[in-house]
């Protein structure tokens, strides 16, 4: 139950509709409402639907969270006087998600691209395992054994660069070849325009039916959703949703849920409910195993020592850390010179302050 409202007053005019269908009482209701609150009638309001109706509450389904919202904040007294005056009650009006709303409409294609492009190359092949991040890799690999039952929601956080997008997206890559296609794998900033979307033509359903109706839901950095209400909103209902059904959620995100800032407690609280699992920045044995592998992928012909030597002086995430390899061997390359440390030495001065260390 979303909101609650009962307006009491003289007793409403009594008129009996003991033989009309449920849709009929609906569409008077909505008959009333325009009449009488056409500042907050919308051309969607055909979409509404009745719940139950029973014990003096009687429930208005909204097809999806934009709907409900704009119901509550705007419509909720005029819809409990209209069904007060239609039904003869002194009636109170309730608002929910229609459960089946996302099935009716998830055919419809969507106006506007729905998923981002995972990079196929982000799987857990080429993934570095260690210390770092064992537990979040066991986690990640779990959820592809067994989605929606291992760990619901899983909940991968860390600072920018240390492989928290490659982990989303091998989960996806894994599902897949699992057989699972119907995976929908989000960005917050995709989040946030199709929630925008949304909200400005309540009738555009198809993004909102992808995100329930998908046997996977990954979004990428939801710490960008902060201060973003409608967002949030839309986001924790799609969480209950799939939670409840036992359908899988990722998240990932640069810190842990009780360091948000900018979020409603309840969705801290949801994000909590599954399993939080920390990537942390690699040691210098992790940095060589992603030297040695991302050297072998990109054929740079980098002698080990050169590859210790980076390791021990780049101590940042591995996305800059293959970066600098990639420095390394463009320069080398320019200068027609084999990679060496001196070389190395000089490509890399001006970023590594202090001296270096011994390789």
């Amino acid at each position: 139950m979303t909101g609650t409202t009962t307006i009491r007053g003289s007793q409403p005019t009594r008129i009996h509709h003991s033989s009309d269908s449920t849709r009929d009482l609906m569409a008077g209701i909505l008959r009333h409402y325009e009449v009488h609150f056409t500042v907050g009638f919308r051309s969607w309001f055909d979409q509404l639907s009745l719940g139950a109706f029973s014990g003096g509450v009687l429930e208005i389904l909204a097809a999806n969270p934009s709907q409900m919202k704009h119901l509550r904040e705007n419509c909720l007294a005029g819809l409990t006087q209209a069904a007060q005056s239609v039904t003869g009650r002194l009636v109170t009006v309730t608002l929910s998600l229609n459960p089946s709303a996302s099935s009716e409409t998830f055919q419809t294609k969507p106006e506007f691209e729905s998923v981002d492009t995972a990079d196929k190359t982000l799987t857990f092949e080429t993934f570095v395992d260690g210390a770092c991040n064992r537990l979040a890799l066991a986690a990640t690999q779990a959820v592809v054994d067994s989605p929606g039952s291992a760990y619901n929601p899983l909940f991968i956080y860390g600072a920018s660069g240390l492989g928290k997008t490659h982990l989303a997206a091998a989960i996806q890559s894994g599902l897949q070849h699992r057989g699972c296609d119907s995976i929908a794998f989000v960005s917050a900033a995709k989040f946030v325009s199709q929630v925008v979307e949304l909200w400005e033509r309540p009738d555009q359903t198809a993004g909102n039916t992808l995100w329930f109706d998908t046997e996977a839901f990954i979004l990428d950095d939801v710490h960008r959703l902060s201060g973003r209400e409608r967002s949030q909103e839309a986001l924790f209902h799609v969480l209950s949703t799939r939670i409840g059904s036992g359908r899988q959620v990722v998240l990932t995100s640069d810190r842990v849920p009780s360091a948000l800032v900018g979020f409603e407690a309840r969705l801290v609280s949801r994000f909590e409910s599954g399993l939080c699992v920390p990537l942390e920045p690699p040691c210098r044995e992790t940095r060589l195993d992603i030297l040695r592998k991302k050297s072998g992928e990109f054929c740079i012909p980098a002698p080990d020592e050169v590859l210790e030597f980076l390791a021990a002086n780049v101590e940042a995430d591995p996305r800059r850390l293959i970066d600098a390899l990639r420095a390394v061997d463009e320069i080398a390359h320019r200068a027609s010179s084999p990679i060496s440390i001196a070389l190395a030495k000089d490509a890399l001065r001006s970023v590594i302050s202090g001296g270096f260390a011994v390789a």
